[in-house]
């Protein structure tokens, strides 16, 4: 094994890409060490996998991986390639890749004297929701688990006058 890019998951296991051409191996992979110790391949092919560098974990679960001598990006899992992305001709032995969790708070409510929001992020993450009534001193009000996507939050109205939110994840 010879790991270029390496990501921690969300339950403990690690992900690799692995560019066992260097190391004299028949084939380049993507690899999941969950964290029982037993390795598994996600993807292994010699055809689609050229120097796979970095690797980074999206929503549900499913890996990117930077091909860096396939001048593309190369979405994997346990089911195999699920998809090649190009731009064109403009992207240029890729190595690094980092992928950013998005979350947004929606759709303010004040109804007796709760305030309510919506979030969106990614679905199984677990946000902390923070308040702040001047923007520069931030405590956590709440966490919320995001199953689907979406979920609502609801906390009491603070005597401010004034209050600012955000969400971030742990």
């Amino acid at each position: 094994i010879a790991p270029l890019g390496i990501v921690l998951d969300n339950h403990g296991g690690i992900v690799l890409s692995d560019v066992a051409t260097f190391a004299g191996g028949p084939y380049d992979s993507v690899i999941r060490v969950d964290p029982i110790g037993g390795i598994q391949t996600v993807i292994a092919t010699n055809t689609l996998l050229h120097v796979p560098t970095g690797v980074g974990l999206m929503s549900g679960g499913r890996i990117i991986t930077a091909n860096n001598q396939g001048a593309n990006l190369v979405q994997v899992s346990s089911n195999g390639v699920e998809s090649v992305f190009t731009s064109g001709g403009n992207l240029n032995q890729p190595f690094g890749l980092a992928v950013v969790h998005k979350l947004a708070l929606f759709s303010p409510a004040i109804t007796n004297n709760f305030v309510t929001f919506n979030i969106f992020g990614e679905p199984g993450e677990i946000y902390f929701i923070e308040s702040s009534s001047n923007l520069f001193n931030w405590g956590i009000v709440g966490s919320v688990s995001n199953a689907t996507g979406t979920v609502q939050f609801t906390t009491p109205l603070p005597p401010a006058p004034q209050q600012f939110y955000r969400g971030r994840a742990p």
